[in-house]
């Protein structure tokens, strides 16, 4: 999964924030599958600095990353912990089914009949990301519910 998020990575245009000496990704949440990402931590060439992996637990703290993958087992805080991150500069990126819609930026989407990725643009670009088209043709767009208020 971390390769996944390093390919995302690649594809998304980042808002204008100061530069940071590593790029940060951040997992939140206690999910099996999720710990094996805190293992991935190696350098990729191709993004502005060195990648860490790292696990996180409050807010405060994500906001210091690059990317946050918000794990399943934060069940209903999920809701607080994406408005409290609103307007910091943190893709945030989840495999919780409606992630999309519940203002998360990217769901990565387990089912096989559908496409691999749904993407809230709407909320990306709140926070000042773009998407690549080459993101876009994979995806299927989210519209934000409960948070784009």
């Amino acid at each position: 999964m971390a390769g996944i998020l390093l390919r995302i990575a690649r594809l998304v245009e980042w808002p204008d924030t100061p530069s940071k000496p590593e790029f940060l990704i951040g997992i939140a949440g206690s999910d099996p599958d999720e710990a094996t990402l805190c293992l991935l931590s190696h350098p990729e060439s191709s993004l502005p600095a060195p990648v860490e992996v790292r696990r996180v637990a409050s807010v405060a703290e994500m906001r210091r990353f690059r990317i946050v993958f918000l794990g399943r087992s934060l069940g209903s805080n999920m809701k607080v912990i994406l408005h409290d991150l609103r307007g910091s500069g943190v893709l945030t990126v989840s495999s919780r089914p409606g992630f999309g819609e519940m203002g998360g930026m990217i769901e990565l989407n387990n089912r096989p009949e559908d496409r691999p990725l749904i993407l809230n643009a709407d909320a990306a670009r709140r926070d000042g990301f773009r998407f690549h088209v080459s993101l876009l043709s994979v995806a299927r767009l989210a519209r934000s519910g409960i948070l784009a208020q």
